[in-house]
């Protein structure tokens, strides 16, 4: 997905959620980029100015994401993530700048301003955390959602490494649960 495009606004004054957003959906397509956007104004209460969604990716490179109603980024519908997440700055959106999955935290990459936004952390929904990955330290912490659990675990023996100095805080009822059943470092 590229485009280019202008929109004259009727109204004087833009406010966050004028416009729904771009929504990336359906399955992996490793050609799908943003990259050195400004995307303005978009976004949900419930969602994000940029969504992923159903096994969607989006590669996000040096893009401003600002003034939403909801999230900057949203990727909680069934499974979806941005990927090469490097050099971007999202920040005057409503809730968070951006959530993920456990297992795809390890697709942020560096370079990345995350502040200034209504809740300032990486939300993180719980669920198995089965493949190798580093959690990077960003300029806001992680804070794993109220009653979720980030279970580490799997057939391929995964290693999750945190980066020094990274803060990860946890909602009410979370929790991190490394190997209960399966292998996991």
């Amino acid at each position: 997905f590229a485009f280019m495009y202008s929109i004259d606004r009727c109204c004087a004054t833009p406010a966050p959620g004028d416009w729904h957003g771009i929504v990336f959906t359906g399955g992996n397509r490793p050609t799908s980029r943003l990259s050195y956007c400004v995307i303005d104004y978009g976004g949900t209460a419930i969602g994000g100015a940029v969504e992923c969604s159903w096994g969607a990716s989006a590669n996000v490179d040096h893009c401003t994401i600002r003034n939403s109603a909801g999230n900057g980024i949203s990727t909680i519908d069934h499974d979806g993530r941005v990927t090469n997440f490097t050099g971007n700055t999202i920040t005057n959106n409503a809730k968070y700048p951006l959530d993920a999955y456990c297992n795809n935290v390890r697709h942020l990459g560096t370079g990345n301003v995350l502040t200034g936004n209504g809740l300032d952390c990486i939300l993180i929904y719980g669920r198995n955390l089965d493949s190798t990955g580093t959690w990077l330290k960003h300029s806001v912490p992680y804070l794993i959602q109220d009653n979720n659990d980030v279970g580490m675990g799997g057939d391929d023996n995964p290693v999750l490494t945190i980066e020094k100095g990274t803060t990860i805080k946890f909602g009410v009822g979370s929790s991190m649960t490394v190997g209960y059943t399966v292998n996991a470092t």
